[in-house]
């Protein structure tokens, strides 16, 4: 195929019946790669395109702190740290460790609470929603963990039912 204003050759890949309702085209000018090669290298440019957008969407990437080259490094930084805790997050929840970073905050983190420190101890409360039963089975969360930059003090105490009926993973 001969592209306007394109002296080489190019290869034009039509993929139909792979789940969406139109066609996709892959245009390459290289032709010496057997057909299966191909898509598998494009397979991984657009995990890799969905990946920007997500951080692009969520994270808001595209608006990015100052015109200062350090604090954009930094803001990218941030956000590389935060896409990662969420997948790790992803990782330890049964049936969805293949969700994006917005259906994590959705179902998981941006849920009403309360945190409680005694004293001694810090206890985060949260209410009971649908999705709660499977936060609760995280092993990471029945354990308390010190944090040094508090003194040392265990945290957290991931409590279901507020304020009455309480149901503690301790």
């Amino acid at each position: 195929m001969l592209l306007r204003d394109c002296s080489q050759k190019v290869r034009q890949i039509i993929i139909k019946a792979h789940g969406r309702e139109q066609p996709t085209f892959v245009i390459t000018n290289n032709r010496q790669l057997a057909l299966n090669e191909v898509l598998i290298a494009y397979a991984k440019r657009w995990h890799i395109e969905n990946k920007l957008s997500e951080l692009v969407s969520f994270f808001n990437l595209n608006a990015l702190s100052s015109p200062l080259m350090i604090r954009i490094h930094f803001d990218i930084l941030w956000t590389v740290i935060a896409d990662t805790l969420y997948l790790r997050l992803a990782q330890e929840l049964p049936r969805f460790e293949h969700q994006k970073a917005e259906s994590i905050f959705r179902h998981f983190i941006n849920i009403p609470g309360q945190i409680i420190f005694d004293g001694t101890e810090f206890t985060v409360k949260i209410r009971k929603r649908a999705h709660t039963p499977i936060l609760m089975g995280v092993e990471l969360l029945k354990q308390a963990s010190p944090v040094p930059w508090i003194g040392g003090f265990l945290v957290p105490t991931l409590c279901v039912g507020m304020p009455a009926s309480t149901l503690c993973v301790v």
